[in-house]
């Protein structure tokens, strides 16, 4: 087994519906249906993370980051940001585990992928990138531009 990005890159579009449809439906008549969602979007999620677990830091997080943003801008209510958070943590935990019993026929291991070795010279080259980005006009200006569109595209977004 090897990493599937085409198979991670359509998860995410279906992860991303799953939510919308968990966090719009009422439980009042349709609580059967809000399981279903909630588990089949687990389900999703643990998938991606078990071919792929690099599915947790390109959209797991930014997923997450975007419910933070939507939740201060009042665009979702605390419960539904907890039901969603939730449901991302432990689809990407049941992932994780669902890796050990794959495990002889996965190529890629998880050290291959996460490398925390590394991670205080990834940080610094990082933080070298965008300190030579803000030492620029236009990096300045990219970095405003970027940031004000991931805001608004984020706060405009109604759940």
């Amino acid at each position: 087994m090897t990493t599937y990005y085409s198979g991670t890159v359509i998860g995410a579009v279906v992860t991303l519906g799953l939510l919308r449809r968990v966090n719009t439906m009422r439980s009042g008549g349709a609580g059967r249906h809000v399981m279903g969602a909630t588990l089949a979007t687990a389900g999703v999620v643990a998938f991606c993370t078990m071919t792929n677990p690099l599915y947790a830091l390109w959209f797991v997080l930014p997923a997450g980051a975007v419910l933070l943003v939507l939740r201060v801008c009042s665009q979702l209510s605390s419960r539904a940001l907890c039901r969603a958070g939730l449901v991302l943590c432990v689809g990407t935990a049941l992932g994780m585990a669902l890796r050990i019993p794959f495990a002889h026929s996965i190529v890629a291991t998880t050290e291959d992928y996460w490398h925390l070795r590394d991670i205080g010279a990834s940080l610094a080259y990082h933080a070298r990138q965008v300190s030579d980005t803000l030492a620029t006009r236009a990096g300045i200006a990219s970095l405003c531009i970027t940031l004000g569109m991931w805001i608004a595209g984020s706060s405009r977004t109604r759940v």
